[in-house]
Order: structure tokens, then C-alpha cells, then sequence
């Protein structure tokens, strides 16, 4: 019996899914001897290569299982290596004759359906009497199998070598082959996704939520003032825009998107200046009395911040005010054709049980919905938004709203509770990691995406590109991992520069074209 399909397709061959294993070792008259492994093996080391051949030696045919993505608990930014690339570095070796992907939490699915006669684990395993583990060590000798654990060897850890070996640029050189496997696994075509990108023009969308002004100041520090621990700075220009749900709704604008936006401001000087800021771009603003614009200014010295101001509010606004602001959102959607609803809650006030309630009914009646929270000041909570199609929440927020569990469980707990069918998590640095559950296939169901700019100037518009992007693909056939390319994309390209410069749809044709294009 051997792992390979066909000899002239190479070692891919031994690539193998749950269903075909099931027909290809039935248990109901195999006459080899077969012996299981199953780990992460994140980046093969010697102590895999050891483990594995003595592994071999315990039966006929090895077969290996590997954890995916989204089961693999071996803290933040883990595994290294997508469990594609994990996949295809072990049906590379010689002693290996099958490979699968297992989405199950553990091997105890292969176990039972395979009933292997043994199943080899290391010599560190042979404590291990309870949890998932004594379980499946329970099942196999129930079904007539053996556990057998290896001899003593040197000690080597993939989670070692990851964060002492591999510094910033081996990460960066990476980068290609970790997307050239995500176009693979999801089919991504070229001329698909410009036909995507380009068919957002044609969408209304609206956009409700919080709004700031941002003061930049840029200038020169002159040294230190006398006697005293400050800096001296001499400005010499200042930049004013107007962010959060506005940065979204600008964002979708330079896409092309017909837009309205519905929020509030201040009855001062900020809120004038931030209604009278928003060129092009429809916007329903209802006036707070009493309340100030929220506001946050930087001092910026050579692209560094020097010093950061905040004037925010996070009590509830007052109730007339969130009824207007609700009583505008819901004659729009009766009365226009809107394609997708954009829920940007930052926490200032705005969200309360009423504005809730209008976008969930308008989910439940048939409007795609995105949504997502920010603002570490006040801390919104991701739960209260109901009945969306997309989440976008970075790990931060989530683990706010979920204390106890690791992002992947959380975003799974958050997609049940909310009724939301994908869950975006923004991890900085670390990229996406996407929940699809309409996905046709189980195994495309989870699966992350690297950061296209592993070294960003500045990611405080990126939350936003990304949430604007994909809100803009919702009310199209676009695939969740297609717009989550295309929000890379976007947010790559904002963070490679201060500020929220808004990009443009050819912008992210000519960037996608220069870097990833085929």
C-alpha cells in the first residue's frame, strides 16, 4: 500500500482529504500495519525527521495528520507556516506515506474512523493520561489498537527556533511563498479581482457610526527646554481630516462607492469644521448640543509621534440625539436603494439598544450588514452588533469581549452568538485570520492571511481600509479570501504612508499588479 494516487504527480500525491483516507485504509480488511501520527509540525526540525522514521518502523504505512490552522494553540502568531505548506513539507519525506488536514480538535476523528493499530507519539507524551490526549489514548486501545511513544532523542521545539532563529527579514523573504499558497488554496485570478474591485462603483452604500478630527501638527524639535524635562518644537504645518466611520466612508468614496454617511458632531467649532471638511462625500450629521466633537491631535516630528491629545467622551449621547440619528439611517434605507449597511461604533456614544435594533432588522431584512468596533479609550463592545454578515474585530477587541479564550475559539463564539456567517480577525503584523461558514468547502472554512507590508509606518487607518474594502465586496459574489485580499491590499498600501491618504481604486490595481500579481 502506498500514499501515492499516481507516481508521476510527485509527492503531492500523498496529500490526501478525510473522505478519501476513509475509503483508502478502511479498517475492514486492511492487511498493513498502520501507524498514526499526529502533531503541528510548524517547521520540521531534526526531532520530526527522528520521530518520523521511528514511527515508520512501528508498522506498514505512516500516516500523518497535522492540525489546522485554527486548532493549533501555540499562542500568538502561530503556526508560522499555514497548514497547507505544513502539509506539503511532510509528504516531501520519504518515510511518510499519507498526509491529512485535520479540522477536528485532535486526532480522535481519524481514530475512530481508521482505527489504526498504532498510534506514535513522543516520549514527553507517555505522562499525559488526561484531557483530549487521555482520551484519544482511551479510544485506541478500546479498539483494539496501541499506543507506542518513542525512544529518548535530543530535544527540539519549532516554537524555539520560530522566535530565536528567524528574524525580520527571513519573515519578509517568506512572504511570497506564504501568498503564493493562499492564491493556490482560493483560486485567486487576476482579472476576477480587478472585475471585483471595479464593480464596487456601482454599489450605494451607507455608513453609520462615530466620527473624530485629527490635528497633525508636523514640525521640528529644537532640544530640550531649559530647566525643565520638555522639548522644544518649532511647527511648521498642520494637517486636518476627519476619521473613524468618516475615514471608512472616505476610504469606500475612493473606491468608487456611492456613500452616505450618518453620524454626529458637536455643536462647535471642530463639528463645523469637520462637516464642512467632507468633500464629495454625502454626509448626515445631526448636532450634539453640549457635547464636543471628538477630537485627538499629534505633534509629529520626521513621521514620529512626539506627543498625542485626546478629547473624547464615551457616556451614551443624549436620547433625542441617537433618535435622530436612527430616524435618518432608517428613512434612507426605506427610501433609497442601499445595497450595504456599515456599522463603525468607536465607542463615543452613538450606539445604544435603539441604533442596535435598526440595523438588526435591517440585516433581517435583507441587507448585508458589516460591522466592527475600535477606540481602545472607550472600549465598545463587538457582542452588541447582531444579525451582521461581517465582523471585523481585531484580536485586542476580542479578547476584550472574550477573556477566556484564544482568538481563533473566540471568533467562533462570536460568529454563533452574533449570527454573523465571517468573522475577519486583524492581527497588525500577523495579518487576517478569516472564519468563512458559508464556505462550500470545510476546509477553506478557516485560514489566514499574512501582512502584505510586514513593516508599516503607521497602521491607524488600516482597521478602517480593511472594513471598507470588504463592505464594499459584501453585496457582490466576491469570496471571503478574494476580499480579504483585495482589504490587504488596501490597508497595505495606507500604512506605508502617515495619516489616512485615502487610495484609490487604480492605486490598489497598479500596487496589486507591482507586488502580487501573477
Amino acid at each position: 500500500m502506498t500514499g501515492s494516487k499516481d507516481t508521476a504527480s510527485g509527492y503531492l500525491s500523498k496529500l490526501h482529504t478525510f473522505e478519501e483516507l476513509v475509503e483508502l485504509l478502511d479498517p475492514v480488511g486492511r492487511q498493513q500495519r498502520l501507524v498514526l501520527c499526529h502533531g503541528c509540525f510548524d517547521l520540521v526540525h531534526p526531532g520530526h525527521i527522528r520521530h518520523l522514521e521511528w514511527a515508520r518502523s512501528q508498522g506498514d504505512v505512516l500516516l500523518v495528520s497535522i492540525s489546522a490552522d485554527h486548532q493549533v494553540r501555540k499562542g500568538a502568531g502561530r503556526p508560522y507556516l499555514p497548514h497547507e505548506l505544513r502539509a506539503e513539507n511532510l509528504a516531501a519525506l520519504e518515510m511518510v506515506d499519507f498526509v491529512t488536514v485535520t479540522h477536528a480538535d485532535g486526532a480522535g476523528e481519524l481514530i475512530e474512523a481508521l482505527k489504526p493499530d498504532v498510534y506514535a507519539k513522543g516520549l514527553e507524551a507517555k505522562a499525559h493520561t488526561e484531557g483530549l490526549f487521555g482520551e484519544h489514548r482511551r479510544l485506541i486501545s478500546q479498539l483494539g489498537g496501541e499506543m507506542a511513544f518513542g525512544p529518548p532523542a535530543p530535544i527540539f521545539s519549532s516554537s524555539h527556533i520560530v522566535d530565536r532563529e528567524l528574524t525580520h527579514s527571513d519573515r519578509v523573504s517568506m512572504l511570497p511563498e506564504l501568498c503564493r499558497a493562499f492564491r493556490e488554496r482560493h483560486a485567486l485570478d487576476d482579472e476576477r479581482l480587478r472585475a471585483l474591485l471595479g464593480g464596487i462603483a456601482t454599489r450605494r452604500v451607507v455608513v453609520v457610526g462615530d466620527i473624530s478630527c485629527a490635528l497633525h501638527t508636523h514640525g521640528e524639535v529644537l532640544g530640550q527646554v531649559p530647566d525643565h524635562p520638555g522639548a522644544s518644537f518649532r511647527e511648521q504645518e498642520q494637517e486636518f481630516e476627519v476619521g473613524c466611520s468618516a475615514a471608512v466612508a472616505r476610504y469606500l468614496s475612493g473606491l468608487g462607492a456611492q456613500v452616505t454617511l450618518v453620524s454626529w458632531t458637536g455643536d462647535d467649532e471642530l463639528g463645523e469644521r469637520a462637516r464642512g471638511a467632507l468633500v464629495g462625500l454625502r454626509a448626515e450629521f445631526v448636532r450634539v448640543v453640549d457635547r464636543p466633537t471628538p477630537m485627538k491631535q499629534r505633534w509629529v516630528s520626521q513621521q514620529d509621534v512626539l506627543f498625542e491629545r485626546t478629547n473624547i467622551d464615551c457616556a451614551p449621547l443624549p436620547t433625542a440625539a441617537r433618535a435622530k440619528v436612527v430616524q435618518r439611517l432608517e428613512s434612507i434605507i426605506a427610501e433609497e436603494q442601499v445595497d450595504v449597511l456599515v456599522a463603525c461604533d468607536f465607542g463615543f456614544g452613538l450606539f445604544g439598544d435603539e441604533l442596535h435594533a435598526a440595523i438588526t432588522a435591517a440585516a433581517q431584512a435583507g441587507l448585508p450588514v458589516a460591522a466592527d468596533v475600535q477606540c481602545v479609550t472607550c472600549s465598545p463592545d463587538i457582542r452588541r452588533h447582531r444579525g451582521a454578515t461581517l465582523l471585523t474585530p481585531n484580536e485586542g477587541e476580542l479578547a476584550r469581549a472574550f477573556a477566556e479564550l484564544d482568538f481563533e475559539a473566540a471568533a467562533e463564539e462570536l460568529a454563533e452568538e452574533s449570527g454573523a456567517t465571517r468573522v475577519v480577525v486583524t492581527r497588525g503584523a500577523q495579518g487576517m485570520w478569516l472564519l468563512d461558514l458559508g464556505a462550500a468547502d470545510v476546509a477553506l472554512r478557516t485560514t489566514s492571511l499574512p501582512a502584505f507590508n510586514p513593516a508599516p509606518l503607521d497602521t491607524s487607518g488600516c482597521g478602517d481600509a480593511v472594513l471598507a474594502m470588504m463592505a464594499g465586496l459584501l453585496a457582490s459574489d466576491a469570496s471571503l479570501a478574494e476580499s480579504a485580499w483585495l482589504a490587504s491590499a488596501a490597508a497595505a498600501m495606507v500604512s506605508e504612508r502617515m495619516g489616512n491618504d485615502v487610495p484609490s481604486r487604480d492605486d490598489i490595481e497598479v500596487w496589486l499588479d507591482s507586488v502580487w500579481s501573477n
